[in-house]
């Protein structure tokens, strides 16, 4: 039958209370803190001058077998005299108290990623909540553009719709993705590409389009305006670039530079007018444009050969903190 803990150490304490130091087999399964509590005191002995209280060798004994149970109400008093059993009662107290640390940190350690988790909740629970109070906003600018006799004022409601999309989606991922700090920008740009193509110019294969954004994560303070600035591009491409019913292009490309990204919106349609002059157009969109380039601390250079193409070259916006 194996022996128990508590009588190893009442083996030991008796062999060191005799001037005798134990050995590897004698010491097994006591533990990390308790085994160099012992080793400590096998360091202090003298087998010629052992000179223990014997009135307080019991008291010693008990407080180790405590010390075997991970027991720590009791610590060891220490004499005066400041002998080899002082020496190991101190070393006793020190261990004891590091265990007691010890336990604490794992517990509020627990106690922090509980919060952590709760928090990662809630903020997913956010997420969720503004992407279903926007799909409610373009459900009724849908109900009411249905209304609308007009078809310019009709086109408008289903542009606003587009760029409340393309700011739900993001929300959308985030709420659905396990990190809540980064949205994967290739997945996203599939989805609001395929989505606008098959809005204005249906899924009858004229309209193409090309997304290539690998490893491209971005979090939600540069996702959700650098979405809507492509989103004004694209939705810019599909009602212009393509008239008659011709077949065409539309591209997103995202490249990661060392410092900065750059982004290329293309197509390869009919392009703009010569005599068009961006500076002082007064299209809503290619003013959002502009103000998202702002906002994105970035810089903006239109193409008008064989297509229409943008180049953007910006910076990740610096997260804000919850």
């Amino acid at each position: 039958m194996d022996q128990k803990v508590e009588d190893k150490i009442a083996d030991v304490v008796d062999m060191l209370l005799a001037g005798e130091c134990p050995d590897e087999s004698d010491l097994a399964d006591f533990g990390k803190p308790l085994l160099q509590s012992i080793q400590s005191l096998n360091r202090r002995l003298d087998s010629n001058k052992v000179a223990f209280d014997v009135n307080r060798i019991e008291g010693y004994k008990q407080v180790l077998l405590n010390y075997a149970r991970y027991d720590f109400s009791k610590s060891a008093a220490v004499s005066p005299a400041r002998d080899e059993l002082d020496a190991l009662a101190l070393t006793i107290n020190i261990a004891g108290e590091e265990l007691q640390t010890a336990d604490k940190q794992v517990g509020i350690r627990k106690q922090l990623q509980l919060s952590l988790a709760e928090k990662n909740v809630l903020i997913r629970e956010i997420h969720h909540r503004v992407k279903n109070n926007m799909q409610v906003i373009t459900s009724l600018l849908a109900l009411q553009a249905n209304k609308v006799k007009d078809k310019h004022v009709h086109e408008e409601f289903q542009y606003i719709q587009f760029r409340i999309n393309s700011m739900a989606m993001v929300h959308e991922m985030l709420y659905a993705a396990g990190d809540l700090a980064y949205i994967d920008y290739e997945k996203y740009l599939n989805q609001l590409v395929t989505t606008l193509v098959v809005s204005m110019k249906g899924s009858d294969g004229n309209i193409t389009s090309h997304v290539d954004a690998k490893s491209i994560k971005l979090n939600i303070d540069t996702a959700i305006p650098l979405g809507l600035l492509i989103n004004e591009l694209i939705t810019n491409s599909l009602k212009h670039a393509f008239p008659d019913g011709r077949k065409g292009r539309v591209s997103v490309v995202i490249k990661s530079c060392p410092d900065h990204y750059e982004l290329k919106v293309s197509d390869n349609g009919i392009g703009f007018p010569e005599d068009f002059d961006s500076q002082n157009s007064t299209s809503l969109g290619l003013g959002l444009v502009d103000t998202l380039t702002i906002q994105l601390e970035g810089t903006l250079i239109r193409e008008n050969t064989k297509g229409v193409s943008y180049m953007l070259t910006f910076k990740q916006l610096e997260a804000n903190a919850l």
